[in-house]
């Protein structure tokens, strides 16, 4: 086919061919921002992107069954209807599931019910907004184009090619921030209403609240975030001092009231000061001092408060995280913690810690897993046996391999014992420490040291000495026995555990 001829096949030639590339545009981004802040509303990643598929796919066949009986005319109408919607869940979302869980929890209580009614509940109605605001009004257009004579094809091709556009915008727009990646929507959003032949006055409004809605989305964000944390964690929780969305997480930084910080990734708290005592502890500093002066390599970012256990003795210390937003934060608000102003003997590489890897060749004598558990699919590979094993590939010899699990290894839970189990098939040598509903492993290959009790006691520094049960290698393997192996085909199993 000659040049021109492609040519003539991209131009857009009528309102409703450019309705169509507008709205593959406009769904895309809009999809991605839902996803974002249903995954915060929610608290789970999975059950936010399965709600938001149901709901897509239900609004899309709600939009195709009424693409006939809804005129032209009606559709201008509802479009600065359904805006309204959308920006009403981007900042209410969060707290409306919270309210709607709570309420139907009491109430469920009180009949005897189900005590998890409460958020299904939420769910449900999560679904039933998303479902109206999300697709419903841009799937009449398909429909409306195909029975105005427009070629079904071509019609398919032009919405296709929209939103391969908009998933092309979404990493560059939402990397600048999120106001860029709304932004984009907007401008999507307002040339779609042009081409619908929304009246001049409409388009006005509409670029009105718009422009207003970006102006106060930051301020009311934090507002209605803080609001969220206040009740969920308690009166402690001041303010939101920082928030900053990336395509990975929505990073919030919460003020407390005696004036420390806390950090939430994506609506869970991920680090506050009382971490940095107890977990940064043992995850890191015990085990480095047990092995001397190790190099360190350091999967999952968080505060990096392990970082400033462990600085003042370590030679090196090589930080992996996905999320160069999350290190920048960590450094900004948590120094006394991490002390990366202090030292000098860090450095940070963006990168999944999954790839990181199964691309690198260098060998470390410690490493530690700091990734939040397994609550979805893409965090819970790395706590299968085939990310285990990629990581004793990189231990030197008598290295060791440090992660923890914050679920005790109770009868009624085997999250712990499914982890522990799949890490003892791994690893060659291997002891757990446990101190109240927290389990800290220790594992490496045939040259890891084997120590005694007395020993592995000795070596805690720590004012919690006295209350820590040891297990030895031996011990680990009866108290995890017929606990099964996480793989990558079974990580549901530790995830909805």
């Amino acid at each position: 086919m000659s040049r021109s001829g492609i040519l003539s096949r991209l131009v857009l030639k009528s309102s409703n061919e450019r309705l169509l590339f507008l709205t593959g545009i406009n769904l895309t981004l809009l999809n991605f921002i839902l996803v974002q802040h249903a995954a915060v509303a929610f608290r789970e990643a999975e059950i936010a992107v399965l709600l938001f598929s149901l709901s897509f796919f239900s609004g899309i066949s709600a939009g195709y069954f009424l693409s006939d009986r809804l005129g032209r005319s009606w559709v201008k109408r509802f479009l600065p209807l359904f805006l309204g919607l959308q920006l009403l869940l981007l900042v209410f979302l969060q707290p409306l599931h919270h309210v709607i869980s709570s309420d139907v929890d009491r109430w469920a209580d009180g009949k005897s019910l189900p005590g998890d009614l409460g958020v299904w509940v939420g769910f449900g109605v999560g679904f039933l907004l998303m479902s109206v605001g999300a697709t419903s009004l841009y799937s009449v257009f398909l429909p409306a184009a195909i029975q105005d004579g427009q070629n079904l094809r071509r019609s398919y091709s032009i919405e296709i090619l929209g939103s391969i556009v908009g998933l092309a915008l979404v990493p560059i727009l939402a990397g600048v921030s999120q106001e860029f990646l709304l932004s984009g929507y907007f401008v999507a959003f307002f040339f779609l209403c042009i081409n619908a032949g929304v009246s001049r006055p409409a388009l006005l409004g509409l670029a009105v609240i718009m422009v207003s809605f970006l102006m106060g989305f930051e301020r009311w964000d934090k507002s209605t975030s803080g609001w969220f944390y206040k009740r969920w964690y308690g009166s402690w929780v001041s303010d939101v001092a920082y928030t900053r969305y990336t395509p990975y997480h929505k990073i919030e930084v919460l003020e407390l009231d005696d004036g420390e910080f806390m950090l939430a990734l994506n609506g869970k708290r991920q680090f506050a000061r009382g971490s940095h005592f107890l977990y940064s502890y043992y995850l890191a500093e015990y085990p480095a001092r047990l092995l001397g002066s190790p190099t360190v390599c350091l999967m999952g970012c968080g505060s990096m408060s392990t970082v400033g256990r462990i600085g003042d003795f370590v030679p090196s210390i090589r930080i992996v995280d996905l999320d160069p937003e999350v290190f920048k934060t960590s450094k900004r608000f948590f120094p006394q913690y991490n002390r990366l102003n202090e030292l000098d003997n860090w450095t940070f590489t963006a990168d999944d810690a999954k790839h990181f890897m199964a691309n690198n060749d260098e060998q470390f004598d410690l490493i530690l897993h700091d990734i939040p558990p397994a609550k979805s699919r893409q965090i819970a590979l790395t706590y299968t046996r085939e990310f285990f094993s990629s990581v004793k590939e990189h231990l030197s010899s008598g290295g060791m391999f440090s992660i923890a699990s914050l679920t005790p290894l109770s009868e009624t839970s085997r999250y712990g014992k499914r982890m522990i189990a799949t890490l003892a098939d791994v690893f060659d040598r291997y002891f757990l420490l446990e101190i109240g509903s927290s389990v800290y492993f220790y594992g490496g290959g045939e040259g890891m040291p084997v120590l005694d009790r007395e020993t592995l006691r000795n070596a805690i520094d720590h004012s919690s000495r006295d209350r820590i049960k040891i297990y030895l290698q031996g011990e680990v393997d009866d108290l995890v026995a017929g606990a099964k192996i996480i793989t990558v085909n079974n990580v549901g199993d530790l995830i909805y555990e």
